[in-house]
């Protein structure tokens, strides 16, 4: 009854034992992905015997050795993933870059129609028509293939997504740097020269940061691209008007940028309080009866408070650039067709007025995008050097080859005029003339007062 044929769970299993159906899809399956269909026949909620294995280059095992050999090479965390997923992470954002540049067929295609519909000629109407079709089938496929790939890379993680509004899952990049991270708590000294960040706060807060951000990196260069395409059209409407509107968004972001210089340093603050929190609640909870003794109640209680003000400032600001930035397109909209009707003496017509709209429209995501994006790069900057200062810990060192030959078989532990101490640095003995012996089955207790070294001595053990 317990004997199944299914396989067991294992954190690292072997290969998969067949082809993913992916790997044998033909070119026509592979661009409408139709090898899911299976997949989506099934018509149930999925069971964990329904899923496909893994493909080899998607394991955790694999991405880990990729990075743990280019981290290896170059001790650095970013450059590491930039010689692992650099190049996928590239073909991500030129995706990233068409689907926005598709956005702008829908207002090109909206002043051919009102403008044909005015001058009641439709013999273009089917034409653009097609053309808008045609953008709009293309922009689905290719929105499919940038989720897959940004599901594969891992840099949709816990977070919305701007153009998918969903949350997604991930594999390498995600997989390979966790791993890394893992690997970093077995094989670390156990003490470390000055503070190190929290594994918790670098595995959760500093690593969601982290991902967020290399899906920003990418927009810092496909919204300004977008930007100034957007311009362009602004002015082939409006003409020099459409620089009014231009000027309004510059003061916009160099506001927001202002905001997330503040941000940046707010959210420092608040990751080393965080960091020294958890300090705090691990001592406290070891030695919760010395806080008690010395009525140090309100000395955390001032370290707490001290983290929610960082904690405010940082909220507060994130507040003022919100409404700052999803404002500025009602500004820019106003400015541009106040000059263009009472400077320039110009008629709003229908066609200029919704494609300028639709324009003005389109500005809004990437100018209210671009600053948290920045503030998004500037806070993984920091939790990328919190993530570095982790993994560049201190290795344990070389188990040395036993000096003491035990002379019964049922000896475990046999240690004779032991001298121990902390580092290798050269360092004062903790522990001299240490002798012990225990035997198989034995009871041990260390006992001793406050300070006398019984931690110091398992540690050594």
């Amino acid at each position: 009854m317990l004997s199944s044929n299914q396989p067991k769970y294992s954190t690292f299993g072997g290969a998969a034992s067949t082809v993913h159906p992916r790997e044998a899809a033909s070119w026509f399956s592979q661009v409408f992905l139709t090898w899911c269909t299976p997949l989506v026949h099934l018509q149930h909620a999925l069971n964990i015997e329904d899923i496909w294995q893994l493909e080899a280059a998607n394991t955790a095992e694999s991405n880990t050795k990729r990075f743990l050999t280019a981290f290896g090479r170059s001790k650095s965390v970013f450059r590491a993933c930039a010689n692992v997923y650099g190049a996928w992470f590239a073909v991500a954002g030129v995706l990233g870059l068409v689907l926005r540049l598709l956005e702008l067929v829908g207002p090109i295609v909206l002043q051919k129609i009102v403008g044909a519909t005015n001058d009641r000629a439709s013999s273009h109407l089917y034409y653009w028509l097609a053309v808008l079709l045609v953008s709009k089938v293309a922009r689905a496929i290719l929105w499919s293939h940038m989720v897959m790939l940004e599901d594969i890379l891992g840099i949709q993680y816990v977070h919305i997504h701007p153009f998918l509004g969903r949350i997604s899952c991930v594999c390498r990049f995600v997989g390979g740097l966790k791993g890394a991270l893992f690997q970093r708590l077995v094989s670390k000294a156990s003490v470390q020269p000055g503070e190190v960040p929290d594994l918790a706060n670098v595995y959760s807060a500093d690593m969601d940061n982290l991902l967020w951000a290399s899906i920003s990196f990418n927009n810092l260069w496909i919204m300004p691209t977008q930007i100034l395409v957007i311009s362009y059209l602004l002015y082939q409407e409006l003409g020099v008007a459409a620089f009014a509107g231009l000027g309004m968004l510059v003061l916009s972001l160099c506001l927001g940028a202002f905001i997330s210089t503040i941000q940046s340093k707010a959210f420092d603050r608040v990751s080393t309080a965080r960091d020294d929190r958890m300090q705090a609640v691990k001592e406290t909870f070891g030695s919760i009866l010395i806080v008690k003794l010395h009525a140090w109640e309100q000395k955390y209680l001032s370290d707490f408070a001290l983290e929610m003000g960082h904690v405010w400032t940082l909220m507060f600001s994130g507040a003022i650039s919100i409404f700052v930035l999803w404002a500025s397109p009602l500004f820019v909209s106003m400015t541009s067709f106040a000059m263009y009707t009472m400077v320039l003496g110009q008629p709003l017509t229908a066609s200029k007025v919704f494609t300028a709209l639709a324009l003005f429209r389109l500005l809004q995501n990437p100018m209210s995008e671009i600053p948290d994006n920045i503030t998004a790069v500037v806070e993984a900057n920091v939790s990328l050097d919190r993530i570095q200062e982790y993994l560049d810990q201190a290795d344990q060192p070389a188990r040395p080859a036993p000096a003491v030959t035990p002379e019964s078989e049922d000896t475990v532990i046999a240690i004779e005029n032991g001298t121990f101490t902390w580092g290798d640095d050269g360092g004062a003995p903790i522990l001299k003339n240490v002798s012990l012996t225990v035997s198989r089955g034995d009871l041990v207790v260390v006992h001793g007062k406050v300070g006398s070294g019984k931690s110091s001595l398992c540690m050594a053990i």
